[in-house]
């Protein structure tokens, strides 16, 4: 199964999460944030996908202004929300992560496509090494 999505721009890990003296926890912002990407995938795929590991995941990030921005900064944000809005059990699912920097759009947004059954790379192939599957 393949599900493409267009997602809201995730706020950071750092305003995400806050942190107290022993836990951490979803900030206002993150909660927020959850909400959105629950409500988007619902419209735009239905409910209790939970797709089948492993996944194959891609995802476009259009920043919203010319900064320079630190993608893996928001992945863990959209990743947790994603495991939220039951798209996968948890990101552990994930065996092949690709993510590519799109142009500046107002507001920003992230294209995403989860494919189903993605395969774990072999430590060695026959006549060469994983690497060359890559290009």
């Amino acid at each position: 199964m393949k599900i493409e999505l267009v997602l809201d721009w995730p706020p950071s890990q750092g305003s995400y999460y806050a942190y107290n003296r022993r836990t951490r926890y979803v900030t206002a912002k993150g909660k927020k944030y959850q909400l959105s990407v629950a409500e988007d995938v619902f419209e735009q795929c239905g409910q209790g996908l939970m797709l089948e590991p492993p996944l194959e995941f891609s995802a476009i990030f259009y920043p919203p202004d010319k900064r320079v921005w630190d993608f893996d900064n928001h992945l863990k944000a959209l990743q947790d929300s994603l495991t939220l809005s039951k798209v996968w059990t948890d990101d552990s699912a994930i065996s092949q992560l690709h993510c590519y920097q799109g142009v500046v759009i107002k507001r920003g947004r992230i294209l995403l496509r989860i494919e189903s059954g993605a395969p774990k790379l072999p430590l060695e192939l026959p006549g060469g090494s994983p690497f060359d599957l890559l290009g």
